[in-house]
């Protein structure tokens, strides 16, 4: 009887065991759903993040290039201004100096 009892004992303890087995696989399975749970969470708002970002890169983009248009407009002006002065310089440059007077007398008449 004794190797009987003994046999049921170690049984039992067998399937004890098996059973906290078990039980652990099904907790540490439950923990890793949640785990993927709150990373696929964490995932969705890193994306809305990403997204959020890429539409601010856009709008910096967008104002840049419009800021690079207008310095380029206002460099074509300078330069177009520049031209007019040059022209302007020359041409009382090349006049003889009683040209110049008349021609400042003319232009600013008291």
């Amino acid at each position: 009887m004794d190797s009987f009892e003994t046999r049921i004992l170690k049984e039992r303890a067998l399937i004890t065991i098996v059973i906290l087995g078990i039980l652990f696989l099904a907790i540490r399975s439950i923990t890793y759903a949640v785990q993927i749970d709150d990373l696929q969470d964490e995932n969705i708002v890193l994306r809305e993040r990403i997204l959020e970002s890429e539409k601010r890169v856009a709008i910096i983009k967008k104002t840049v290039d419009t800021v690079t248009i207008e310095i380029e407009k206002k460099v074509e002006k300078i330069k177009y201004l520049k031209k007019i002065e040059y022209v302007k310089v020359k041409m009382v440059d090349s006049m003889p100096i009683s040209g110049v007077q008349q021609y400042f007398t003319d232009r600013y008449k008291r």
